[in-house]
C-alpha cells in the first residue's frame, strides 16, 4: 500500500474521485470523506485528480493505520484530509490558538498581554476545560534542591519515561504561572473564597535534604466555570470565534503559517500567524479509532468528556509531527465523585466483582486500579466493609487522610448500608450467596493473618463481621488521555527527526511526552491542569516577545 510523503501533503490537490477509490482500497476504513471538506475536493481540476490516481506515492488515503494515518481516524474528528484550497475570508494575527480551554486561554491571554494580536479558534460554544484542582508549587518555601527532588520523585512515578526538560519548565514556571492566573480569575469577576480557593496541599522531603511545598487551587465545580470565566471576559478584548474549529494547519516552506478554520455558518475562514500557532485542542478520548490505535487498554470503557476528537493531533501528524511513542497515559479514574467515594476511593477494605468475588489485592494505588476492574464485568470495583471500619482505618496506618462518617456513607450515591451481607448484596445487585462465601474465606485468612488469594500485606487484612455492613460501588471511566505531539521543553513540535517544526507549538493534552507512563500518576494533586496553564502561560507570554 503506497504512502504520501507528509511534507509534500499540502502541495497537491486530491480530488474526490480519487479520494474514494483510496478510501475503498484501505480495507475496513470508510468510504466517504468528512462532510467537513465540502467544497475543497471539488476544486481540484481534472488534471490534478488525474495526476492524484496515477503518482507513484499515490493519494493521501493510502496512508494506512500502520503508519501515520488512516481514513477511519478522521470520522469523528474535525480535521479534514483533503487539501483545502479554497476559502471564504481570510484573517491574520501575530498568535493564533486552537483550543480555548486550561492551556489555550492562558496561552492566549498571556500572548495579548504581551503586546501581541491574538485569534482563537475554539470548537465549543464556550471556552471550557475539566476536572477540580490544579497545584501550584510554593516558590517561597521550596528550596531548589526540594524542587529537584519532587522532580526525581516525578519521574519515578512515572516509571523513567517522563521528559525531564518537560517537567523542569513546569517546575520552574508553575509558580509564576499560577499566581497569574489567580489574578486572571479574579479580573474576569470570580470570587476567591466563593468562586475558587487556595489551601495548603503539604509538603515533600527528599533523602537529599531538598524541601518542596504545594498548594492548590481549587475551583467551585470545576474548571470549566474558571476557563469560561476568563473566555467571557477575555473575548471582549482579543478574537475568539466560537463553535469554529480548526480544520487543517496551512504548512509553507517547513513552516506553519496559518490554519483553516470551519465557522458555525460553513464558510472557511484562513487565519494567517507572523509568529506562531498553539495547539490547545485537548485529547482524543471520544476518537474510537485514535482510541484503538494508540490506547486500547481505555477502549472498553466509557468516556467522561465530549468533544475531544483528536483534532490537534491529526492537523499535526498532517504537517509532518512526530506522535508520542505508545503506549500513552490514561487518566482512567471513578465515575462518582461526590461524598464518600471521592474520600474513601483508595482504601484497601475487600473488593469485589459484581459476582462477588474478589479479584485482586485491595492495596493497588488509586490510579492503578483500572487495570484490574477492565477485566471484570461492568467494570467496577465494590469496597465492602463493616460497623468497625474507622478503627480497622487507623489500625492500617493512615493518618491525616478523609475518611466519611457513617451518615456520611448513607447519604452518598453509590453507597450502600445493610444489617446483613444478604441484603447489601441485593442492595448492590450482586449474588448473595457468592459474597458470603466470599466474606467468610477472606475472615479466615484475616485471622490467619496472610491473604492466601492475592498476598495482601497483614496490616491491611480488616475482617467483616460486625453490622451494619457497608458497600461503596465505583465504575471507572477515561478522564483524560495526556498524551500527544512530541514537543521540546519550550512547547516546540518536533518531527519524526527530532527537529522543531517552525511556527508550531503544542501545550495540554495534545502534547507530550510530560508523563509518558501508561497510567497518569496522582501522587501529585492537580498536576494535569497545573502543567496545562504553566506551559500555556510559558508559550503565549514566548510568542509576544518574539
Amino acid at each position: 500500500m503506497s504512502e504520501l510523503n507528509r511534507r509534500n501533503f499540502l502541495k497537491g490537490a486530491v480530488a474526490a474521485t480519487a479520494s474514494l477509490a483510496a478510501a475503498a482500497a484501505l480495507g475496513g476504513c470508510s468510504q466517504t470523506a468528512s462532510s467537513a471538506a465540502a467544497g475543497s475536493a471539488a476544486a481540484s481540476s481534472t488534471a490534478a485528480s488525474e495526476a492524484a490516481q496515477t503518482t507513484a506515492e499515490g493519494p493521501y488515503f493510502q496512508y494506512d493505520i500502520c503508519g501515520k494515518l488512516s481514513m477511519s481516524e478522521f470520522e469523528a474528528s474535525a480535521a479534514v484530509a483533503e487539501p483545502i484550497e479554497k476559502f471564504d475570508a481570510e484573517e491574520n494575527y501575530d498568535v493564533v490558538v486552537i483550543g480555548a480551554g486550561a492551556s489555550g486561554m492562558p496561552a492566549a491571554i498571556a500572548a495579548y498581554e504581551g503586546g501581541a494580536s491574538v485569534c482563537v479558534l475554539q470548537k465549543e460554544s464556550t471556552a471550557t476545560s475539566q476536572g477540580s484542582v490544579s497545584f501550584i508549587l510554593d516558590a517561597e518555601r521550596t528550596n531548589e534542591a526540594g524542587k529537584i527532588g519532587l522532580l526525581y520523585d516525578l519521574r519515578k512515578w512515572c516509571n523513567y519515561r517522563s521528559n525531564f526538560e518537560l517537567n523542569l519548565a513546569w517546575a520552574n514556571n508553575c509558580s509564576e504561572a499560577m499566581d497569574w492566573f489567580v489574578k486572571k480569575l479574579t479580573e474576569s469577576g470570580m470570587v476567591e473564597g466563593q468562586d475558587f480557593n487556595i489551601f495548603s496541599e503539604g509538603e515533600y522531603h527528599y533523602e537529599g535534604g531538598g524541601e518542596a511545598y504545594g498548594k492548590l487551587c481549587m475551583c467551585t465545580g470545576s474548571y470549566t466555570a474558571a476557563i469560561n470565566s476568563l473566555g467571557e471576559y477575555f473575548k471582549e478584548k482579543f478574537t475568539i470565534y466560537f463553535k469554529t474549529p480548526a480544520v487543517q494547519l496551512i504548512k509553507e516552506n517547513d513552516k506553519v503559517v496559518g490554519v483553516y478554520a470551519k465557522k458555525e455558518d460553513g464558510t472557511i475562514l484562513k487565519v494567517t500567524t507572523n509568529k506562531g500557532v498553539v495547539l490547545a485542542t485537548g485529547d482524543y478520548q471520544n476518537n474510537d479509532a485514535m482510541v484503538q490505535k494508540y490506547l486500547p487498554d481505555a477502549a472498553i470503557f466509557d468516556k467522561k468528556q465530549f468533544g475531544r476528537t483528536g483534532d490537534g493531533h491529526l492537523m499535526g501528524l498532517m504537517v509532518g509531527a512526530k506522535m508520542q511513542n505508545i503506549g500513552h497515559t490514561k487518566m482512567i479514574h471513578t465515575k462518582n465523585w461526590g461524598g464518600c467515594c471521592t474520600l474513601m476511593k483508595s482504601l484497601p477494605f475487600m473488593a469485589v466483582n459484581k459476582n462477588g468475588v474478589r479479584f485482586t489485592s485491595e492495596d493497588i494505588p488509586y490510579d492503578l486500579r483500572n487495570n484490574f476492574v477492565k477485566n471484570q464485568p461492568g467494570l467496577c470495583w465494590l469496597s465492602i466493609f463493616d460497623a468497625n471500619y474507622q478503627e480497622q482505618y487507623a489500625a492500617m496506618g493512615y493518618s491525616g487522610r478523609d475518611i466519611s462518617t457513617p451518615d456520611q456513607i448513607a447519604e452518598s450515591d453509590g453507597a450502600f448500608v445493610a444489617d446483613t451481607l444478604e441484603d447489601l448484596a441485593e442492595q448492590m445487585g450482586i449474588d448473595a450467596a457468592a459474597l458470603v462465601a466470599t466474606v467468610e474465606r477472606y475472615n479466615e485468612m484475616c485471622e490467619q493473618g496472610f491473604d492466601l488469594e492475592f498476598g495482601k500485606p497483614a496490616k491491611y487484612m480488616a475482617p467483616i463481621k460486625q453490622a451494619p455492613f457497608y458497600g461503596l460501588h465505583y465504575e471507572y471511566a477515561v478522564s483524560a488521555i495526556t498524551s500527544g505531539l512530541e514537543v521540546d521543553k519550550d512547547a516546540r513540535v518536533l518531527d519524526e527527526n527530532g527537529q522543531p517544526i517552525e511556527g508550531f507549538y503544542a501545550v495540554g493534552n495534545c502534547s507530550g511526552p510530560f508523563y509518558g507512563s501508561v497510567d497518569y500518576p496522582l501522587d501529585i494533586p492537580g498536576l494535569s491542569i497545573s502543567r496545562a496553564i504553566t506551559l500555556g502561560y510559558v508559550v503565549g507570554k514566548t510568542l509576544a516577545q518574539q
